[in-house]
Parts: structure tokens; sequence; C-alpha cells
């Protein structure tokens, strides 16, 4: 977790655990999340984290097992998410629980969440 990494290597990292990235669906996951788990991990505050969504084939976001997210309740920054012509984009999150899209390339912290 404190390890930067793509999202891509995230992703393998969590499923040698038998888990995936953190996905956060509901308002009440992603304010459990921000209130209570990210100081409990010791995340750093100004820290961003990615989150289980990825840009799918359609450019629409899908989570890690390809559901598309869009029924869902999403906490996209106003304007997001933005694509970025030519790359696949994947969703981080930050203390405040705001959604952007970034570059699967970039290297960001990750938290897994156990599979059921």
């Amino acid at each position: 977790m404190d390890k930067l990494t793509t999202w891509d290597q995230a992703e393998t990292n969590c499923m040698t655990s038998n888990s995936h990235l953190l996905t956060l669906y509901t308002a009440s996951e992603r304010d459990d999340f921000k209130s209570n788990l990210w100081n409990t991990l010791n995340i750093p505050d100004d820290a961003e984290l990615w989150l289980g969504f990825k840009e799918g084939p359609a450019g629409k976001y899908v989570d890690v097992n390809g559901a598309p997210i869009e029924d869902k309740t999403t906490s996209w920054e106003r304007g997001e998410p933005k694509d970025v012509p030519g790359s696949v984009d994947c969703a981080i999150t930050n203390t405040a629980g705001q959604w952007w899209a970034k570059v699967c390339s970039n290297a960001y912290r990750y938290v897994c969440q156990t599979l059921d």
C-alpha cells in the first residue's frame, strides 16, 4: 500500500492475496473508508489511491470484474472522468472521496479489498 505502482501492477498484487483493488460504490462505503479506514491504515492525508475502476473497451468505466459502473453511485469530481487520448484511464480517490481519471501507467498507492 505504501508502494507507488501502476494500476495493473496494483491489481495483480491484490489478486495474489485473493483480493482486488478497493471499490467504493455507495456513499456510505466512501464515507466509512475516508472517515475510518484511511486513518486506521495510516495513509498520508495527501495520498491518492487507485480504485478498482478502469476505462473499458467502449470508453465506459467498469469495475475489476468488468461490470459497468455508470448505473452505480459514483463520486467523480466535476468534469471527470476526462479521457486522455491514446491511453487507458483508471480511477483514483483522495481523502475527500473524490474520483479522478488518471492514466493507468501512472504510479499511485493502493488498497486491496478481500474478495467476498
